[in-house]
């Protein structure tokens, strides 16, 4: 994922890895900051300590100080305080964040390389304009929200973070958000 964050810079996730299901190589995951009038790389925040070897780190979105990411191998999201630096994975294997549908293509279920289906966890994400909310779903859906205040809150648990996980929309896969 690529993108202009707030500050004018260029942002790019790096997920460590050659392809989906492949574990990252040490130190591979990061979000890296570019400064663009400078023409060089002013920053990198590895992902390390909040990922696994079956960690797809998929996309991201800022709020504030805060980034939010997708992780679609290892289903759960993380958040990164950009001051500090610290990671934390949230909503960790909870059900909005598992793929409750296999990926399909032309009336077909995909198939990886092991004959098994493939499964894409939590991907796509937005934050609202007004930073309230978060949206997030699997590759084939549906989307869900929780307000950012919850994700933000590092002494709240996940069993607590759960309760406030909302079905938004019944969608299927949408592309992108």
């Amino acid at each position: 994922a690529i993108r202009i964050g707030p500050d004018g810079a260029l942002w790019v996730v790096d997920k460590g890895a050659a392809g989906m299901g492949e574990a990252p190589l040490p130190g591979g995951q990061k979000l890296v900051r570019i400064d663009l009038s400078m023409n060089r790389i002013a920053k990198t925040y590895p992902l390390e300590a909040a990922t696994t070897a079956k960690s797809f780190i998929d996309d991201f979105r800022f709020n504030g100080r805060k980034v939010y990411l997708t992780d679609a191998g290892q289903p759960g999201l993380i958040v990164l305080d950009l001051d500090d630096g610290s990671l934390r994975r949230v909503l960790d294997g909870h059900p909005s964040t598992v793929a409750q549908r296999p990926l399909t293509g032309e009336n077909k279920v995909i198939l990886g390389e092991d004959g098994k289906p493939i499964a894409i966890h939590a991907d796509q994400l937005e934050v609202s304009p007004d930073g309230r909310w978060f949206y997030y779903q699997a590759c084939t859906g549906p989307l869900y929200r929780i307000e950012t205040k919850w994700l933000d809150d590092a002494a709240a648990s996940d069993e607590e973070r759960g309760r406030h996980v909302e079905l938004f929309a019944a969608t299927v896969s949408t592309g992108g958000t």
